[in-house]
């Protein structure tokens, strides 16, 4: 059945008052009764909400319940026909509270009330529309927040004095974690401990670490003391500082927010005798010399050790006290170190040595001894083992004879490019004079496959000389790693067993330098088994791989696994460092370079191999869906294409004559300059008569003269769109790799062929 809304009541309401005088049938006396029943019922229900409800309309009260008279003070008689909103609300928010009427508002709103006695205080208004009697009316809920605001208030002067009290630095504040983290402190606190903020921020300082073990069941104590009572009474103990010193402090505690605990901390060392400020003072001295790792001897004249301090190594850690110098070491050393002790005695100077010392069990260790005189007939000793700096020296001297090798390697393979591009220009210049029936073509193409060989030797010194940055082309992988496998086992005993997955996918890398990765590995596998042996090598694709040192993405995996000696796997990350190596005869250079390489291609390779059992070694390589190159090998009468006027740098003149061969034969009008800036001079002149080039080609290096990286530079300030090819020996020099970076328009690495020369040169000058 449903319930009858206020209109229908009101309605039967009105009816019964009428007839109220009158006699009322039996069900007329029901209805009155139910009536009424209803109505008590909904004015109990809402004078029992603790927050005052009135339902108004344009400010004239229509029904309030109790709470609604109460906070404001008012009589229902008095509110009764009255603008009910200028009497209850403060004029500084009666224009507010009118307008969020006006607009139907039914969002919550602060305002100001007014109480009968003229009072004010906050109120928060939840406001509602409803229809009353066919009426918009509105149903608003007051909240008297008053107490609330007190509150808050209150909450904040107390977070105010805590904070001047934290900020005033009269007494050491923290905030300890209940696990022992200190999460915050004042600077007196950590000045008392003597760490810093940023020590504090790493999470460096705990109570365990500023506590020795003779406190710590107080501490325990203490805590569970805070967490019962909330507080608890101040003691005494010692704060263990950062520099290993100890500080005598009185600390109490509170329970503050989470569980964590706020203690103070203030220091007694000021209150202490002057026996604790020297028991601190030895202390501290005593923790300084422990903090020297070397070997620290007080002796006489004649040898005898009256004080001492062992060395970190622990090879001296015995009592050495009242022995003499001999007793501990060789004769011939210890005599060595006695006249040392002489000569510092008489001349009040530091006097300085060096010995070595074959220790069973360690090999050949290195020292070096500082001695300086402590009093007339004593002296301090300070014996400091410099086998690691020793052993970086030589390493020093390595890298720096390797340095060496890798420029003169460097300069050698320019050089030889040098030779190799006049020897390849000119082979590829005469294979078009020639039909392929012809002997002579079949000659020419045994000598191209030779000085393709040597340019292959060429790549790998300037792989191994300072540089290396990749200059990468998208390459078919399968097709290198077995070239370079194949090279390499050539003569040996040893044999490859390639599994290749098909349609294995492409990658952008330096050929060259790939091919050298495989060869070192693959050499690296012969030495392994030198009685030879099956090496197996497989390519596979990974799709969406990821492991620890790789993000996810698609790659080329290339294993090769040897059956020979295995590599200890406490080797596993060393073999790849410079000049370390297992053999009696290795470098340490073939898997350290290998390294490199691969990561400059930003891959990866890693170990897998255990002793006796043989080594995998396993490379990682990107993936690309880039489509390797067509080389086009076009004659000049096939192809229908724009020439022009070029301008050739070079300080090679044989190149030249090479070049201007080849570009007279294609079509071009070549011109040439010695150095930079006589190119630059040419091509200024060019513009303004009128007829400029249409394509420089410039070597990137001439000795003592302006190269290509510099003439790009000031051609592009005459031309900004300039069209200009870079060239060099040194084909993995930086600007080769990102040629456009530096306003190239295209790259050409000697030698170079007939071929490649036509399809640059045309390529470049027939873009538009």
């Amino acid at each position: 059945m449903n319930k009858p809304t206020y209109e229908d009541l009101e309605k039967e309401v009105l009816l019964l008052r009428e007839l109220v005088n009158g006699d009322l049938t039996p069900e007329r006396k029901e209805l009155y009764r139910k009536i009424n029943k209803i109505d008590m019922d909904f004015h109990f229900l809402l004078n029992m909400f603790y927050e005052a409800i009135v339902l108004h309309k344009d400010g004239r009260i229509l029904y309030a319940n109790n709470k609604y008279y109460e906070m404001f003070g008012y009589t229902p008689e008095e509110l009764s026909g009255e603008d009910a909103l200028a009497l209850t609300i403060d004029k500084t928010s009666i224009k507010k509270a009118k307008n969020k009427i006006i607009d139907g508002n039914i969002e919550n709103y602060e305002v100001i009330g007014l109480r009968k006695g003229g009072e004010r205080f906050e109120v928060e208004v939840r406001p509602n529309s409803v229809e009353y009697m066919g009426k918009n009316v509105r149903v608003t809920i007051l909240m008297d927040l008053s107490e609330e605001k007190k509150k808050e208030r209150s909450l904040k002067e107390s977070e105010e004095r805590f904070r001047r009290v934290v900020e005033s630095n009269m007494f050491g504040m923290a905030i300890w974690e209940t696990k022992g983290a200190v999460v915050s402190a004042n600077d007196k606190f950590l000045e008392i401990v003597g760490y810093s903020r940023e020590d504090l921020r790493e999470g460096k300082l705990s109570w365990e670490k500023i506590t020795t073990t003779e406190y710590y069941d107080l501490i325990l104590k203490k805590i569970k003391e805070v967490k019962e009572k909330g507080f608890c009474t101040s003691f005494e103990k010692e704060y263990t500082r950062k520099d290993g010193s100890k500080i005598p402090v009185l600390v109490g505690g509170i329970t503050g927010t989470g569980g964590q605990i706020i203690s103070y901390s203030i220091n007694l060392n000021k209150k202490r005798s002057g026996d604790v400020k020297l028991k601190r003072s030895e202390a501290k001295s005593r923790a300084l010399l422990n903090a020297i790792p070397d070997l620290m001897l007080i002796m006489t004249r004649e040898g005898l050790i009256l004080d001492f301090k062992a060395d970190n190594s622990g090879q001296f850690d015995k009592n050495l006290n009242d022995k003499n110098i001999k007793d501990i070491l060789p004769d011939d050393i210890a005599d060595k170190i006695i006249k040392c002790v002489c000569d510092a005695l008489e001349s009040n100077k530091v006097e300085h040595l060096e010995y070595d010392l074959d220790l069973s069990g360690c090999g050949k260790r290195y020292y070096e001894g500082s001695i300086n005189r402590f009093s007339n007939n004593e002296v301090i000793a300070i014996l400091r083992d410099i086998t690691d700096r020793k052993k970086f020296e030589v390493q020093l001297q390595h890298s720096e004879k390797m340095d060496a090798i890798g420029t003169l390697a460097g300069g050698i393979a320019h050089d030889f490019n040098n030779i190799l591009g006049v020897i390849t220009g000119n082979i590829s210049y005469l294979f078009n004079k020639f039909d392929h029936e012809n002997e002579i073509h079949s000659i020419l193409k045994d000598m191209m496959e030779g000085t393709i060989q040597a340019q292959s030797l060429t790549q790998q010194l300037l792989t191994f000389s300072k540089g290396g940055t990749p200059v990468k082309t998208v390459c078919a992988v399968d097709k290198i790693v077995t070239e370079a496998s194949k090279f390499v086992t050539r003569g040996s005993k040893t044999l490859c067993h390639y599994d290749i997955q098909e349609n294995l996918w492409r990658s952008e890398v330096d050929e060259g330098q790939l091919h050298q990765v495989i060869c070192n590995l693959v050499i690296n596998s012969i030495q392994a088994m030198p009685k030879g042996g099956d090496i197996n090598i497989r390519i596979e694709n990974l799709a969406a791989f990821k492991k620890e040192f790789l993000k996810k993405g698609d790659y080329i995996k290339i294993s090769i696994t040897d059956h020979g000696t295995g590599i200890n796997e406490n080797d596993h990350q060393k073999i790849f460092e410079p000049y370390y190596s297992t053999k009696k005869k290795g470098s340490g250079l073939g898997l350290a370079t290998a390294y490199s390489i691969v990561e400059k291609h930003h891959g990866k390779i890693e170990v897998i191999s255990k002793k006796n059992y043989g080594a995998t070694f396993i490379i990682y390589l990107k993936a690309t869906d880039k489509e390797i190159p067509l080389i086009l090998k076009k004659s000049v009468q096939d192809v229908n294409m724009k020439k022009g006027k070029v301008l050739i740098m070079d300080d090679e003149e044989i190149l030249l004559k090479m070049l201007e061969r080849i570009l007279v034969r294609i079509g071009y009008e070549p011109y040439f300059a010695m150095d930079g800036r006589e190119a630059v001079e040419m091509y200024k002149e060019s513009i303004e008569d009128g007829d400029p080039f249409d394509l420089v080609m410039m070597d990137l290096t001439v000795p003592g003269g302006m190269g290509g990286k510099e003439a790009i530079t000031e051609l592009l300030k005459i031309d900004p769109k300039v069209k200009s090819v870079v060239s060099s020996g040194y084909s993995n020099d930086p600007v080769m790799a990102n040629y456009s970076d530096y306003g190239f328009s295209g790259v050409i690495p000697k030698p170079y062929s007939f071929e490649e020369i036509f399809n640059v040169f045309g390529e470049i000058i027939n873009k538009n």
